[in-house]
């Protein structure tokens, strides 16, 4: 395993997230398609719900919320994510 860990530098899939929103109790799924590169950087890209993205440079994270038109920037070492 470690060999192959260490021979990789990509890795994409697509996915399917489903998380609970606690304030509301109710439970959301995402979906989309994810690319991780070493070393540190990440692509999430969305297709439900539309427009979301989220990506690193493995120094800060960048997150886009298509609905609101918002986009945060964060450091990596202080970010939820």
């Amino acid at each position: 395993v470690q060999t192959f860990y260490n021979a990789t530098t990509t890795f994409s899939a697509d996915f399917t997230q489903t998380y609970l929103v606690k304030a509301y109790n109710q439970t959301k799924t995402s979906q989309g398609h994810v690319i991780f590169s070493k070393p540190g950087k990440m692509d999430w890209t969305y297709k439900d719900p539309a427009g979301n993205r989220i990506v690193s440079d493995g120094s800060l994270l960048r997150v886009y919320e298509a609905a609101n038109k918002q986009m945060y920037e964060q450091n990596v070492t202080q970010s939820q994510y």
